[in-house]
């Protein structure tokens, strides 16, 4: 709390010294201090008239600050942190002070009903990404890596831009021009003429007013402008000066910012040795293919382990850690390698909160408990499922159970029950 004081003083010291008035001029100056401190800065406004916090203004000018402190790791994070807040700020009757966030006991619930459809804000920034980068309609980009050529997937590239003559190695050309319009009227002709586009070759796609069209085949390398490159079948990412922003891949979008494979979500279950836990799950992430855990403790972990294994649905173990703060390097190298062994059988781990592996390939049952998500694989809703039947149905602790999902790509999903449960 002194903390967040603090940074309230900073800004206020800020607003007070500012010559300043209007509201877009006072945003302005917050939003360039906020840079220099490494927070993301929102907006500010001046209280509601009926609201319990008025009395506090800063100068009289300002009255609540919307802000994320911490260093905000790129830009598919900040602008979802954005939206996030617009979102919430449309859903909250009052505003929220920032030193006296903790006071206000239904501000969580209300906050994340807020952001409930995650969906929507990871669709909200995709499109808005994918028209600044060129554009592009991500739904043609896909349905054209969905279609065949002669059988053969497909491996091409894209460039979104304009280049000289001089860099073109094939100029399109003829009377009639909607033969070259790159849209999903013309979506058999597109995929047929990315098929010269190989190699080091790209597709030139340029503008014309509203529409886009196709200008050429160019020599061109990865690391130049906007691109779209296809990797075969209903697998595409677009790239920004060589930076990949979003890959499309099992019919669901991914960003590329560094936090999509951290694990993220812990803090919410206050583990004593998430740093242990953390370690285990970063160790599964080295294998080469997608793999699964389940991470129990308490009596959940206790019933959990014994019906399952009295139902022949794992096959347990001695415990194994790769985690202890005795292991030296090599013994950590080696448990890690076996953990990796371990995670090639079909199935789930099942661990402890410790980080100890007590059983593999693990059959998860359940009764349906929450709506599945056609977009993710049966490994994905299974587990979510799975915690999510133990709390609802099982009636155990939501702390005592969550479930971890490594995709093939490396990307880290941690799925914790919802506070409900009910039967769908």
């Amino acid at each position: 709390m002194k903390e967040n004081e603090a940074w309230l003083e900073y800004f206020q010291t800020i607003i007070n010294e500012t010559d300043e008035d209007s509201d877009k001029e006072i945003s302005e100056v917050l939003r360039r201090s906020a840079e220099k401190e490494k927070i993301i800065y929102y907006f500010c406004e001046k209280g509601k008239d009926d609201s319990w916090i008025k009395e506090k203004s800063f100068g009289g000018k300002k009255d609540v600050l919307w802000l994320v402190r911490g260093k905000v790791r790129g830009e598919a994070v900040s602008a979802i942190l954005r939206d996030v807040m617009e979102k919430t700020r449309e859903e909250l009757s009052d505003l929220i002070f920032l030193s006296y966030y903790r006071q206000i006991p239904y501000i969580e619930e209300r906050l994340f009903r807020a952001v409930k459809n995650k969906e929507e804000i990871r669709n909200s920034y995709t499109e808005s990404l994918c028209k600044k980068s060129g554009g592009i309609d991500r739904e043609f980009i896909s349905l054209i890596s969905a279609r065949k050529y002669e059988k053969r997937e497909l491996f091409s590239r894209i460039y979104l831009g304009e280049l000289p003559q001089s860099q073109m190695e094939i100029s399109f050309e003829g009377r009639n021009s909607s033969k070259w319009k790159f849209s999903s009227g013309n979506l058999r002709f597109v995929r047929k003429v990315l098929e010269t586009a190989k190699g080091e070759r790209v597709l030139v796609v340029g503008r014309e007013g509203e529409e886009q069209v196709m200008r050429g085949i160019a020599t061109l390398g990865e690391s130049v402008g906007n691109q779209i490159t296809f990797n075969g079948y209903l697998k595409w990412k677009l790239t920004g000066n060589g930076r990949e922003l979003l890959h499309y891949e099992e019919g669901r979008f991914h960003f590329s910012d560094e936090k999509q494979t951290e694990v993220m979500g812990l803090d919410a279950l206050h583990l004593e040795n998430e740093k242990d836990i953390k370690d285990t799950i970063y160790a599964l992430k080295e294998q080469a293919h997608g793999t699964s855990a389940v991470f129990l403790d308490g009596k959940a972990f206790e019933d959990e382990l014994d019906r399952l294994d009295r139902n022949n649905r794992l096959c347990r173990i001695k415990p194994v850690s790769i985690s202890k703060s005795e292991y030296g390097e090599e013994e950590k190298k080696r448990f890690r390698e076996l953990l990796i062994g371990l995670s090639a059988i079909d199935g789930a781990l099942i661990a402890d909160y410790q980080g100890n592996i007590h059983a593999i390939g693990a059959i998860l049952d359940g009764e349906s408990v929450v709506e599945a998500d056609m977009a993710r694989g049966a490994r994905y809703n299974s587990l979510k499922n799975y915690v999510n039947w133990l709390v609802g149905c099982r009636e155990y602790e939501r702390n005592q159970c969550f479930a971890v999902i490594i995709s093939e790509d490396g990307g880290i999903d941690v799925e914790i029950a919802d506070t409900g449960g009910e039967k769908v």
